[in-house]
C-alpha cells in the first residue's frame, strides 16, 4: 500500500490542528477554573465580613433591646405599685363608705319608725278634727 506525501502531510497537519485546539481548549478551561476560584474566594470573603458585621449588629440591637425592655419592665413595675397603693386605697375608702352606709341605712330605719309613729297619731288627730266639727249637717228643715 502506498501512502503519498500530501495525504501524510494532511493526516499530521489534522493531528496538529486538533492538538492545538484541544491545548487551547484545555488553556481555556484551566484559565476559567482560577477565575472562577478567585470570584469564589473574593465571594466568601465578602460573605464572612457581612456575616460578621451583621452578627455585630445583632448583638448590638440586642443588647438595645434588652437594655430597653429592663427599663420599660421596672417602669411597669413601678406603676403597677403605684396601682397596687392606690387599690389599697381605695379598699380603704371603700369600707369607709360602707361603714357610712350601713350608719345611714341605721337613720332611715329610724325615721321610718318615726313616720310610722306619726302615722298612727295622725290618724288620732282625724278623729280628734271630726268630734269637734261634729256630724255632718244635713238638709235643714223648716221649723
Amino acid at each position: 500500500m502506498f501512502v503519498s506525501t500530501e495525504t501524510i502531510a494532511i493526516v499530521i497537519s489534522a493531528a496538529t490542528l486538533l492538538l492545538g485546539f484541544a491545548s487551547a481548549f484545555g488553556w481555556m478551561i484551566h484559565r476559567m477554573d482560577g477565575m472562577f476560584a478567585t470570584q469564589r474566594d473574593e465571594l466568601r470573603a465578602e460573605i464572612r465580613q457581612s456575616y460578621l458585621a451583621l452578627d455585630a449588629k445583632i448583638d448590638g440591637t440586642a443588647a438595645a433591646l434588652v437594655a430597653k425592655i429592663d427599663g420599660k419592665a421596672t417602669a411597669l413595675g413601678a406603676r403597677i405599685d403605684g396601682l397596687a397603693d392606690r387599690v389599697g386605697n381605695l379598699e380603704t375608702t371603700t369600707a369607709a363608705l360602707g361603714s357610712r352606709i350601713d350608719g345611714l341605712a341605721d337613720r332611715v330605719g329610724k325615721v321610718e319608725t318615726e313616720i310610722g309613729g306619726m302615722r298612727g297619731d295622725l290618724v288620732e288627730v282625724k278623729i280628734s278634727v271630726a268630734r269637734l266639727e261634729g256630724p255632718p249637717r244635713h238638709l235643714v228643715t223648716s221649723r
